[in-house]
């Protein structure tokens, strides 16, 4: 089950075409509710944002709570396993079977 929204806020149009776009990603094998909840956890994050900038914006948060050599290991595990593949990447393009490729 998928919401989509309510009428009046939904035109008939505009839910014909999420429907359509719900089909196409479940004929894909993708479930089109994740999409809904990848928008909510992104919020207003604008695609330029790369998984590289994230990712350091995130270890800044961690480093202070972390031990030095748990710090290190970690960035350099992300500098060298991560950054060259999904660095440059938008996270909107980052799904679940390219971080399992990448690992």
């Amino acid at each position: 089950m998928l919401v989509i929204g309510a009428f009046p806020d939904v035109g008939l149009g505009d839910a014909r075409e999420a429907m359509e776009s719900a089909r196409k990603l479940l004929k894909e094998g993708r479930n089109p509710k994740h999409g809904v909840a990848k928008k909510r956890l992104l919020g207003d994050m604008s695609s330029d944002y790369s998984f590289e900038t994230i990712a350091r914006r995130w270890y800044a948060q961690q480093v202070d709570v972390w031990k030095p050599v748990h710090a290190q290991d970690v960035m350099r595990s992300m500098e060298r396993d991560l950054f060259p593949h999904l660095g440059h990447l938008p996270l909107e393009d980052i799904d679940t079977q390219l971080l399992l490729a990448v690992l």
